[in-house]
């Protein structure tokens, strides 16, 4: 069975703490709605409910790869365009024809980048979008248990080895700790099983 590598390297990890620790501010500061999740040794992404709000890739000599979609930062039904869109200090070096847009940074700009301003810029496109129920209660889960420490989120699809359950998927949202000793079981907190297509997004963050 091929591992799943969802860590940042060493190197990495320590250009997260140096670089990038601003984005826990923003977590705080959006009360469990936005989540960090390492997606590999040289990539982290910023979640809102499901949504990947920005993709950051480490890139070499201090600098960052930030792709976001275009309807994040486009104008929509309600909203002008963000302060994203077109803008000369960070222009769109995407493919056109993508839905993504990705912008350049280096250590100091990428805070410029991903400011609060930009973010919660962003953050209003999300909100015309609907979500999926799972990905609802999960981010209950987050925002109600952000503080504690007997839940642990982890929002992640299983298969199930059943011959009565081929092709399905469980989703397990979190785990709530059983007893009070250190090392008990972990029991389930909120299971939802769905088919084999397709998630619309993923929004949580994991612990492995």
């Amino acid at each position: 069975m091929p591992i799943i590598n969802r860590s940042l390297s060493d190197k990495n990890c320590q250009r997260a703490k140096d670089e990038l620790a601003f984005l826990v501010g923003h977590l705080a500061r959006f009360r469990g709605e936005l989540a960090i999740e390492f997606r590999g040794p040289s990539e982290l992404s910023v979640y809102d409910r499901g949504f990947r709000l920005a993709q950051i890739a480490f890139g070499p000599r201090c600098s960052y790869r930030v792709s976001t979609h275009r309807r994040f930062i486009g104008e929509s039904a309600r909203h002008k365009v963000t302060p994203l869109h077109n803008n000369p200090q960070f222009p769109d070096v995407g493919d056109p024809n993508d839905s993504y847009a990705t912008f350049h940074a280096d250590a100091r700009s990428i805070r410029t980048l991903l400011q609060m301003k930009h973010i919660a810029a962003m953050r209003s496109r999300i909100k015309e979008i609907s979500h999926r129920e799972e990905i609802g209660v999960s981010h209950f889960i987050a925002a109600d248990t952000m503080s504690g420490t007997d839940v642990v989120v982890i929002d992640r699809e299983v298969g199930d080895s059943a011959p009565e359950h081929r092709g399905e998927r469980l989703d397990l949202l979190a785990l709530r700790e059983a007893g009070q000793q250190p090392g008990t079981r972990h029991r389930d907190s909120s299971p939802h099983r769905s088919s084999e297509r397709g998630r619309a997004g993923q929004g949580l963050s994991r612990s492995d």
